[in-house]
């Protein structure tokens, strides 16, 4: 009765988020993962159902596993390279999901004949052993190499599937030790040793909808940065008409100027000298193509020091002096090259609205501002441009003055 209720429960959660999350398509490969995840989850415990509520097969659900274990650990390698840019051919895909699809042939084929009596029912227990043997390795390799791989991923599509990892991770362990304990300390009479991995399971389309949600708002809402003077005047030169450069530039380099004088006199007793400075540049510049940090959305300067250990004043001095940018000029050059090198990827499909939020900003006008200042380009204007080369090395983006390079 437990697992009717049980496994009814959160196959109706799971129908719910596929359908909401029908609603919020966006069209790039990683929804098209997630939706793929539920469905499996759908078709996991749907078959469950069936054997143990319609059919009233308690042998068949508990002695044949449905092959659907082995198909969560292949999508989710599946999604962890999509999101670290590496995406998987097809034919690598189709290898890493070939257990599956012959593990499922075997199961509808022992189903079939375990319910019309057409096999001994020993058979299907001494495969059922067998089969533990390969869930188990799956359940925690797979799980286990992607957190690996997104160890120093921020995204937060990193983050939903390394979470998706940890699920699974403790629904297996849980499984396993509740099930120990049941066979050697704690007898109880009717238990299901799946019940609290399927619990553990559940969250997962909890995760996934709260992350489309979250990506579905983020782009109907015009969220306004926190940007300095200086930043916000740049913007508005993207726009500005031809008549009103030279005013606007002048203004800037008395801004500048001043700015500059003021910096000085600023950090006269920070106690931080050349030789520390050039450590401190080497560290960040080391640091932001490791780590990726950019492509956090909500990255702040007390964030990026905090990460760094390094005193938020000498960050900012750091930037202002040696860098000669402000934070979120330094950090918006790294998301447009992360989006010029994506644009540069003739194979990827790339949304070019998904793509503002893929690279770190935080709304599309942002983005486009800072893609056009650099490259001279709108995005969508960029992308064409790359596809009308037919399969030409783009050409290289140069950002004046910075560390990140783009080719």
């Amino acid at each position: 009765m437990w697992s009717i209720l049980v496994i009814t429960c959160i196959i109706f959660q799971t129908a719910v988020a596929i359908f909401l999350l029908n609603g919020v398509r966006t069209g790039d490969s990683m929804d098209k993962f997630l939706r793929a995840m539920l469905v499996i989850l759908l078709l996991h415990l749907s078959t469950k159902f069936l054997l143990l509520a319609v059919l009233k097969d308690q042998f068949l659900y508990a002695q044949i596993p449905t092959g659907f274990s082995l198909a969560y650990g292949p999508l989710l390698l599946v999604i962890a390279r999509s999101i670290l840019g590496k995406p998987m051919r097809p034919r690598a895909i189709l290898f890493q999901f070939l257990p599956f699809f012959s593990l499922s042939l075997i199961y509808l084929t022992l189903v079939t004949a375990g319910a019309t009596g057409r096999i001994p029912r020993s058979v299907i227990s001494g495969y059922a052993a067998w089969y533990q043997w390969m869930m188990i390795p799956s359940l925690y390799g797979y799980p286990i190499y992607v957190r690996f791989l997104l160890r120093r991923n921020k995204t937060p599509e990193g983050r939903l599937a390394a979470q998706m990892a940890n699920i699974f991770l403790i629904g297996i362990s849980t499984g396993i030790c509740l099930f120990t304990l049941h066979l050697t300390i704690i007898n109880i009479p009717g238990f299901d040793p799946r019940l609290l991995p399927y619990i553990c399971f559940s969250a997962i389309p909890v995760l996934i909808l709260r992350y489309r949600l979250r990506k579905s708002e983020e782009k109907r809402v015009v969220v306004v940065e926190r940007e300095t003077p200086e930043q916000r005047a740049m913007d508005a030169v993207v726009d500005r008409r031809a008549a009103g450069v030279a005013a606007m530039e002048a203004a800037a380099a008395d801004v500048s100027a001043a700015d500059h004088a003021a910096t000085d006199r600023r950090y006269e007793k920070s106690g931080m000298d050349a030789a520390r400075m050039d450590e401190y540049e080497a560290a960040l510049t080391a640091f932001m193509e490791k780590s990726r940090i950019f492509l956090d959305t909500e990255l702040s300067l007390e964030g990026l020091a905090s990460r760094m250990k390094m005193p938020k004043h000498h960050l900012t001095q750091l930037l202002n002096e040696r860098v000669m940018k402000n934070f979120y000029t330094y950090i918006n050059e790294y998301r447009i090259a992360e989006a010029v090198a994506r644009l540069n990827d003739h194979a990827r499909e790339v949304n070019i609205l998904s793509l503002a939020f893929d690279c770190g900003f935080n709304s599309r006008s942002s983005f486009n501002n800072y893609f056009k200042k650099i490259t001279g380009y709108t995005p969508s204007a960029y992308r064409k441009k790359q596809l009308e080369a037919n399969g030409a090395v783009a050409p290289s983006v140069l950002i004046p003055g910075t560390s990140p390079s783009i080719s």
